[in-house]
This record gives C-alpha cells, structure tokens and sequence, in this order.
C-alpha cells in the first residue's frame, strides 16, 4: 500500500483543515528555537496563530522579514499581540 499510512494516521485532520484555509486570530512572535513547536507551547492546532520565529524574538524596524509579518498580520485583522 503506497499511501495506506495516511488511512490510519493523526495527522489526516490537520492535512484536510489545512486545505480548508486558515484563519488566525492571533500574531505570535516568538524565538527560532526549534525544540518546542509553538503549536506544543500553547496547545493549538496548526494554523490556529499566525506565527514568526526569528532570533532573539526581536522586533526591528529594519527587519524586512518582521515587517512583512506585521503588514500580513495587519492585513488580516489580526490585533491581539501575545
């Protein structure tokens, strides 16, 4: 069976509401480390946050990356800054 893993696996769910779109209600910035997922961390499913890593969890006006994240976030209605 080539794709008889997928039947019985836990991700089946996230894969087919991550089809469906995503709607975040929430920015979470946080540190590039990758030994938690911030999924883990806060004890949501993918595409639940809009999430930014980076190093430091620093935020500068020079950083193309964040800002783009920021203008995203913006776009989207997205307020609520944890």
């Amino acid at each position: 069976m080539r794709n008889g893993w997928l039947k019985n696996s836990p991700y089946l769910l996230i894969i087919f509401k991550s089809g469906k779109g995503q709607s975040p209600e929430f920015l979470y910035i946080r540190c590039s480390d990758s030994r938690v997922t911030a999924e883990d961390l806060m004890g949501i499913q993918p595409g639940d946050a809009f999430i930014h890593r980076n190093i430091d969890n620093m935020v500068v006006s020079i950083d193309l990356n964040i800002m783009s994240v920021l203008n995203y976030a913006a776009s989207l209605e997205i307020y609520r800054l944890d």
